[in-house]
């Protein structure tokens, strides 16, 4: 198991892009976004400085560039021209209280991004969903710390992670693509670390970063706990499956909020971890459909 790429006070939202065979993941406080494309026997990285706090990026399926989490924003940014078109999620008077969070696209390719409070507000945060017109919607309320959402294979169930309290939900997906009729997959008491960042294997299994645990957990559909792997790093933040065969398990770490001492013991923490080949092959992130800036947009939440 070895470690790449530049220290994040909080990496994130690590995603495999196939068409350019690039992995790209965030540095939420540090406003990075950071890209890598695998070597013979390593990875070789570049970053770029956009703004914080910068919870995501997906990759768009024009090869562009991506759309990113800025603040309570999607922005369209590429190479050639950086930040362009946006879209708010978040209204204007909330940019000091709350700010989006985890970022993925389903297997339609629609935007799906989470919020939270800067506090941890208990019920402040939602998951909200970028429609094929621009259109941004509000999906689920309630939540706390919203995180790592992923599909089964057949899309036929939706996963949803809520760090605080500590649970991952499974949840039936309705004809429309929305979350219906859910129920609690995983719970955690935070002794162990909390579920963050998820990924979801060829076999339907789901892979948990556990903040504050050091670990990803593989669970069956069923909740049944299939396999755990250390991570010298005791802020695990979320993961996926990366390289040309999607079979390699690919970890981000953070800094925030660890102490001197933690830091010396953990000197791997806010690095990427490649943890090499875990006996699973992930499923393929799809690209995004829909970019700001492609199409007349208006913001509505219902």
């Amino acid at each position: 198991m070895t470690w790449f790429g530049p220290v994040s006070a909080l990496g994130e939202c690590p995603r495999w892009d196939e068409r350019s065979q690039t992995l790209s993941w965030v540095d939420i406080d540090g406003g990075r976004l950071h890209l890598a494309r695998p070597l013979a026997e390593s990875w070789d990285s570049t970053s770029v400085q956009v703004g914080s706090p910068l919870a995501g990026a997906v990759a768009t399926a024009d090869g562009a560039g991506y759309v990113l989490s800025l603040g309570g924003d999607l922005v369209a940014w590429s190479h050639d021209t950086g930040l362009g078109a946006r879209v708010g999620v978040l209204p204007r008077e909330d940019a000091t209280t709350l700010r989006l969070n985890e970022t993925v696209t389903d297997p339609n390719g629609r935007i799906w991004v989470g919020s939270m409070a800067y506090d941890w507000t208990p019920g402040a945060g939602a998951f909200f969903v970028l429609e094929p017109d621009c259109r941004v919607r509000r999906v689920l309320s309630g939540f706390t710390i919203t995180n790592g959402v992923g599909w089964s294979p057949d899309g036929a169930v939706m996963y949803t992670t809520e760090t605080r309290p500590g649970c991952i939900t499974a949840w039936d997906v309705a004809p429309g693509g929305d979350p219906v009729r859910p129920r609690a997959l995983v719970t955690a008491d935070g002794t162990d670390g909390s579920p963050d960042g998820l990924a979801i294997d060829a076999e339907g299994n789901i892979w948990s970063a556990f903040a504050g645990g050091g670990h990803v957990t593989s669970f069956s559909p069923e909740g049944a706990v299939l396999q755990r792997v250390e991570i010298d790093a005791p802020l695990v933040t979320s993961c996926c499956f990366a390289g040309t065969s999607r079979d390699r398990l690919i970890i981000t770490t953070g800094t925030k909020r660890l102490d001197a001492s933690t830091l010396t013991r953990h000197p791997g923490s806010g690095r990427v971890w490649d943890a090499g080949f875990v006996g699973a092959k992930g499923l393929p992130q799809q690209p995004v459909t829909t970019v700001p800036g492609r199409l007349p947009f208006a913001v509505a939440e219902t």
